[in-house]
């Protein structure tokens, strides 16, 4: 089925209103799910609805919460998102630190206690687009089970853990947003293969017993199975290092097995030791940097496989924004229950 993207934000819209979404946050966040759709990104597109609508419901999402400052030190901002849309929460802190950069020229910012922030590569091009180079880690906790196996394992221990570089662009040149998830496929491409009865070309993912797996089945369907690290014991080493980069320098913890019971938690206002949350974020921000023309053409030659040039293909080939939606996908999205089995941020 093939849906306008205009007409697909505003019904996506309407349900985050009947959320209890205010219309500032509800376009904020339909837009983010649209945007990802349109860049060719479905696995943290418009198919995150249903997620949203249970987290809603089991109040571990809650709606209109903006960013908390929780620490401000200088070139460090620490940000709560109080359990609120990560999309939202994550847009304020980033732009709370661009305005802080150009007084400091470089600042840490941490977000911790949000909701799944969507694609991350989004506050990359945030920092880009104000002139400024970016550094994001995140990781993922407390509501969600783990399911990203450390190099050499069998259980679920992290979540996909992605990473975020930015570097704005020039004259001749687009911005430079590199951003991925640490395990070899996001959880959201699983859920979109797993809807379209497709498999993945190489192994990506382990069933329950520890055996690689080219089938998303193994995700959805008991006994479950996970994904695997990318890179073997280097990507491995990246998956823990994110979080701990994230976890610890926001204050919001790790993903281990008893950190947090689910619900939302009221934070100390130190900044410092809050209790775990959905989605934590740490990010460099550094200005004063011009980028020249000859650093961009040592990507120039990787054509479409540019860091970040996917999506802007994919959003330029759309003339009038056209998305496809999967037929499969709607007997989750009409209605708007938690789909399917296993509820987990992409």
């Amino acid at each position: 089925m093939k849906l306008a993207a205009k007409q697909l934000e505003h019904v996506s819209r309407l349900v985050l209103k009947a959320l209890g979404c205010k219309e500032k946050e509800a376009v904020i966040v339909s837009r983010h799910l649209v945007e990802a759709n349109l860049r060719g990104h479905p696995s943290h597109g418009i198919g995150m609805l249903p997620f949203y609508v249970a987290s809603v419901r089991n109040k571990t999402l809650r709606p209109n919460q903006a960013a908390r400052l929780v620490r401000d030190a200088g070139a460090i901002l620490q940000f709560s998102g109080e359990r609120g849309f990560g999309q939202r929460v994550a847009r304020e802190a980033v732009d709370a630190a661009i305005w802080r950069v150009r007084e400091t020229g470089v600042a840490l910012l941490t977000v911790r206690n949000a909701h799944h922030m969507g694609r991350i590569g989004c506050y990359g091009e945030q920092l880009a687009n104000a002139g400024l180079v970016g550094l994001f880690f995140v990781n993922v906790t407390d509501v969600h089970t783990p399911m990203v196996s450390p190099f050499g394992g069998t259980a679920g221990r992290f979540g996909g853990n992605p990473i975020c570089i930015a570097f704005p662009g020039t004259d001749k040149h687009p911005a430079f947003i590199l951003d991925f998830a640490t395990s070899r496929v996001s959880y959201g491409k699983t859920r979109v293969a797993y809807l379209a009865g497709q498999r993945f070309e190489e192994p990506v993912l382990q069933n329950h017993a520890g055996h690689p797996s080219h089938d998303p089945r193994v995700m959805w369907e008991e006994p479950q199975g996970t994904l695997r690290p990318m890179a073997h014991h280097k990507g491995g080493g990246l998956l823990a290092a994110t979080e701990f980069l994230a976890g610890l320098l926001s204050g919001g913890g790790t993903s281990q097995p008893g950190a947090a019971a689910p619900g939302w938690h009221p934070e100390p206002d130190d900044g410092v030791r809050g209790r775990p949350g959905a989605n934590r974020l740490a990010a460099v921000a550094a200005g004063r940097v011009r980028c020249h023309d000859r650093v961009h053409q040592v990507v120039a030659g990787a054509g479409r496989w540019r860091p970040g040039a996917d999506g802007r293909g994919s959003r330029r080939r759309a003339d009038v924004p056209i998305i496809w939606l999967m037929a499969s996908s709607f007997p989750t999205m009409n209605g708007m229950s938690s789909a399917p089995p296993r509820s987990r941020p992409g």
